[in-house]
């Protein structure tokens, strides 16, 4: 690791143990995805009938659907279902996707290097209402609230993870949890990625972190938590490569000219919060030990207050701009700027409803429903080159649900949100889902959802200046520099509320790492960029038909991982994406030497269609739609090298080798932006906990 990451990995995290941490990406081989269905993870704990039993899935080749009898510890949770529960994967199945955009399952396109900008190769529209900057970018990388994992465990978890590439490419993230008797759990999970690229003004430099503290009372009457995420993304800009590269004579690619050199994009965001809640319902003796019972509160209803402040900035910054590069929006000025920040107040009050019975004094039993409802308060204040808006959102949200520890057959889940007053009024998010368990033969599913949405803010409302630096006398001493601003471009605009409607369905069968899934969306006024300087809508309604299948086949020791998505829009093409998307693995897999040393060794292939991908305008920090570059994709191959000894987790791979071969040299996932060549990795993970 260079000293610029020691120095900034002491400044980020110096408040946390480097030695006890743990690595993000290498948990979930045996998922399609966290974003596509959490229940479809060779991890998943389902915790039955009784309060401290649960079943859970053994850490082994996913093919292997056996399962084992475990304790809550040692497990993790999202906090919005606490009760679904996964165990730690200590697998090296999977540990190759060690990049965040290219995960196991559902996949995102980049700018060319780790940490650069993404957008997703399978159609996917934000579940959120309300608020929103719209710059979603680095969504791919960013930690959120949703994403956050509490641990349960009796003796400290934690994982360290580095990550190094040919072209001084690193990442190095980690995590670390504890829990006590006493009742406090916390933890940490940070990331950082330093790419240099392999082009002029390219470099990505990516930190962010997760932090959480829980505190649950003896007698579990009251509960505090505190959360804490930090994200920041710094990019160099350099409008991507000004020819075709693949098919130049430049040897050298730092020699390849590129449309900026010294614009740069800074983006970070940092939010906190407090809940406090206060669990009521009925006393009963819990066992601490053979000789001690302590008398607790069965937390059948609980009331919440909850308190976030949140602070998002966003600036773009180009001291050299090219007039050609800019022109529709490039005024007077050697200087481009745009500047947008805001900071957000939120309350929330909450009750929620988890019915518990009862059955003697010292035991009771899950009913199976859960429900709740929310009233929150946000107060934000919005900035843009000296202009300030401030406003208010008041909104209700509710949710009813099965209980996952009861282990029923019915699935069932609804949920609503619904903006009463302020900047999103009438803003609507709804759906539901309905299905049955047929453990050995699988689960089915179906839904349906709603969503009526005000525009990002970025289609709204723009501006960028530009700065003329001028050399004025000064009266006492040497010249001095005055700067003019002058405004370059700008845009406000009223667009419609966008609306969404979605049904479809899947079928999961664990047994044997199927699943099968089938989407509709109807859209209405979809947000796009025509251009690399046009926010505007398509009043027309879009049919957007999304299938998908995975399978997870292995045999003894030889296993065939698969990913398939079609997607096909109607009524509009401004969706601009694969119509095919496949990839597949095959490896071999087996422990050796009694044991001691695990490997497995294989390939991976990736294949898109041909389509039109997205432009890229780093000054808004959108993608956009472009009909002059059509792409056509060749089958990217990978190897691979995974090997296990102890806590040790080692891999070796060598990426897009295919480019070696063919007509084709070379794929550009995003116009003007040319796709990583090949290169070899290595990365290494050790972990404090087996």
């Amino acid at each position: 690791m260079d000293n610029e990451m020691q120095v900034s990995g002491i400044r980020y995290f110096r408040f946390v143990f480097f030695a006890f941490m743990s690595i993000w990406s290498c948990a979930a081989h045996a998922s399609v995805g966290d974003s596509i269905v959490h229940t479809f993870k060779k991890d998943t704990v389902i915790i039955s009938s009784t309060k401290d039993t649960v079943i859970a899935v053994k850490d082994t080749t996913p093919h292997k659907a056996v399962r084992k009898k475990s304790s809550l510890n040692d497990t993790w949770f999202y906090g919005d279902e606490p009760n679904k529960r996964y165990i730690i994967d200590t697998a090296i199945a999977g540990m190759q996707y060690y990049d965040v955009a290219r995960r196991d399952g559902a996949e995102y396109f980049n700018l060319g290097n780790i940490g650069s900008e993404t957008y997703s190769q399978v159609f996917n529209p934000s579940p959120k209402v309300g608020f929103n900057m719209g710059f979603h970018q680095f969504d791919a990388y960013r930690y959120s609230l949703d994403s956050i994992r509490y641990y349960q465990v009796i003796r400290p978890y934690a994982e360290i993870f580095y990550y190094l590439g040919i072209n001084k490419d690193q990442l190095f993230q980690g995590r670390f949890a504890n829990s006590h008797k006493s009742g406090i759990m916390y933890g940490v999970d940070f990331r950082r990625i330093n790419s240099n690229g392999t082009y002029t003004n390219q470099k990505a430099t990516d930190n962010g972190f997760s932090l959480y503290g829980i505190y649950n009372s003896k007698n579990k009457t009251f509960n505090i938590e505190t959360d804490l995420i930090y994200n920041s993304f710094v990019t160099q800009e350099n409008g991507g490569v000004d020819s075709n590269i693949f098919n130049s004579v430049v040897l050298t690619k730092t020699l390849a000219p590129v449309n900026l050199t010294q614009a740069i994009l800074n983006y970070n965001e940092i939010d906190w919060f407090l809940k406090a809640s206060y669990n009521i319902g009925q006393k009963y003796n819990e066992r601490v030990n053979d000789t001690l019972v302590r008398r607790v509160v069965l937390p059948v209803f609980r009331v919440s207050y909850r308190v976030d402040v949140e602070r998002s900035k966003y600036s773009y910054f180009d001291i050299n701009t090219d007039s050609a590069y800019y022109s529709s929006y490039l005024g007077m000025g050697d200087t481009l700027r745009y500047t947008s920040q805001y900071i957000k107040v939120g309350q929330r009050f909450g009750l929620d409803y988890g019915a518990k019975k009862l059955t003697s004094d010292s035991t009771y039993k899950e009913l199976d429903i859960v429900m709740g409802a929310a009233v929150n308060l946000d107060y934000y204040t919005l900035s843009s080159f000296g202009e300030k808006d401030k406003f208010s959102n008041l909104y209700i949200t509710g949710y009813l649900k099965n209980n996952p520890a009861v282990n029923s057959p019915l699935i069932y889940k609804a949920s609503i949100a619904y903006y009463i007053a302020g900047y999103n009024q009438n803003d609507l998010s709804a759906e539901g889902q309905l299905g049955v368990d047929l453990h050995k033969f699988g689960r089915i599913t179906a839904g349906t959802g709603y969503q009526l949405k005000q525009s990002d803010w970025v289609y709204h409302n723009f501006r960028a200046d530009s700065a003329t630096a001028v050399i004025v006398p000064s009266a006492s001493g040497p010249p001095i520099s005055v700067t003019h601003d002058n405004l370059s471009y700008s845009y406000l605009n009223n667009f419609p509320k966008i609306s969404t409607f979605k049904i479809g369905g899947e079928y999961v069968l664990d047994k044997y790492g199927i699943k099968v899934s089938a989407y509709n969306y109807v859209l209405a006024n979809y947000n796009y960029f025509s251009g690399a300087d046009t926010a505007t809508y398509d009043p027309k309604p879009i049919n957007m038909l999304v299938l998908s299948f995975a399978n997870r086949f292995g045999f003894k020791c030889i296993h065939f991982d698969n990913d398939v998505w079609f997607q096909k829009s109607a009524g509009s093409d401004v969706i601009r994406l694969p119509l095919v998307t496949l990839k597949s693995s095959l490896y071999y897999e087996r422990h050796v030497i009694k044991d001691a040393l695990w490997f497995a060794v294989g390939v991976n292939v990736r294949y898109y269609t041909p389509f039109s991908p997205n432009g890229y305008n780093p000054l808004f920090g959108q993608f956009y739609i472009q009909n002059s570059h059509p792409q056509t994709f060749y089958p990217i191959l990978d190897v691979f090298l995974n090997v296990k000894i102890k806590t040790v987790r080692i891999f070796l791979m060598g990426t897009n080798l295919s480019s070696f071969f063919g007509p084709q040299h070379g794929y550009y996932p995003a116009v003007y932006y040319p796709a990583a060549d090949a290169s070899f990795k290595f990365g290494a993970a050790w972990r404090f906990f087996e």
